[in-house]
């Protein structure tokens, strides 16, 4: 077949853009009669996975039944029960919660299934097993030796699940609103000015610069920061209050305190327990009332964080 009649890739050459025809006819010129490309699904931007994540990054249109093949190999690869077993995955006996996962093959293949409107079923079971999978503590990590007990790896590699698990990640690009009222002018109710990309990268500073310390003062040996690791793991496991409930209090102590790393980390673990703009906007609310005014001005950075985790892709 010539790739170049494929409704989709027409599209794409119509768009004007010559880097896109160049890498759309680059990427589907592997496949076979059925639609399957043969090599490994992980094969480094050969293999269907990598394909497909590219064709992502292309803003390639949503809906094209002939990416199908090429998703159902990914899904057969990620959902094999080989793959949860040594040395793709690791279960630690006495370390029940701190499954050993590469992560970010799962976030990824989230991201761009729902990116490019291929996803079902299977990639909600991939959400699941991504959030059962998630460390006491906050992230993942694939590190098989025994004596590491935190979440986060290296920074980069936190960044697809996190993406795959992002509320506003959820939603097709066909299926989005043209001006969302949270992506117009933030959360209803609330006058501000939006985020911009310097609100962006302030955001993924913070991130980047807390997984960055987290790694120096591990490998530094620091038993003080252990001990609060500890400490923080005991203050947020379920107890007669639920994990949530416990990270939509420190969102509102975080306000009050106006710990900008802080409310980044609260308001994200709280949307991946569940919970709602409205009960993170209530929690933000609650921090105003007890910090009032110098509050309202640190809870400008909330609601950027906020639509931060709420931007596809963002």
């Amino acid at each position: 077949m010539n790739i170049a009649e494929l409704p989709v890739v027409r599209q794409i050459l119509q768009s004007g853009n010559p880097t896109s025809e160049y890498k759309a006819r680059s990427l589907l010129a592997g496949r076979q009669s059925g639609g399957t490309i043969d090599t490994h699904p992980y094969r480094k931007w050969q293999g269907p996975h990598w394909t497909l994540y590219s064709l992502a990054l292309l803003d390639y249109p949503p809906g094209d039944p002939q990416l199908l093949p090429l998703r159902d190999q990914v899904y057969d690869w990620l959902l094999d029960p080989a793959h949860l077993e040594f040395r793709q995955s690791l279960l630690i006996p006495g370390q029940e919660d701190r499954f050993r996962r590469c992560a970010s093959q799962e976030g990824n293949a989230i991201w761009y299934s729902i990116q490019l409107g291929i996803d079902d079923e299977r990639t909600r079971e991939l959400a699941r097993r991504l959030q059962s999978w998630q460390w006491p503590d906050g992230g993942w990590n694939c590190d098989k030796r025994p004596a590491l007990r935190r979440g986060p790896g290296a920074a980069g590699r936190q960044a697809a699940p996190r993406r795959g698990l992002r509320p506003g990640g959820r939603q097709r690009r066909d299926q989005r609103p043209a001006a969302a009222p949270v992506e117009a002018s933030g959360p209803a109710g609330y006058d501000w000015a939006p985020m911009n990309q310097e609100d962006r990268q302030k955001i993924e500073r913070i991130i980047a610069d807390r997984d960055h310390a987290h790694q120096r003062l591990l490998q530094g040996g620091s038993g003080v920061y252990k001990a609060f690791l500890e400490m923080e793991k005991a203050a947020y496991s379920p107890g007669r209050l639920p994990k949530l409930q416990k990270e939509l209090i420190a969102v509102g102590i975080a306000v009050v305190i106006n710990c900008e790393s802080c409310m980044e980390w609260h308001i994200h673990q709280a949307l991946l327990c569940g919970a709602t703009q409205e009960q993170v906007l209530e929690a933000v609310d609650v921090g105003i009332e007890m910090g009032g005014g110098p509050a309202t001005v640190s809870a400008r950075f909330a609601l950027k964080v906020l639509e931060y985790y709420q931007k596809a892709g963002g």
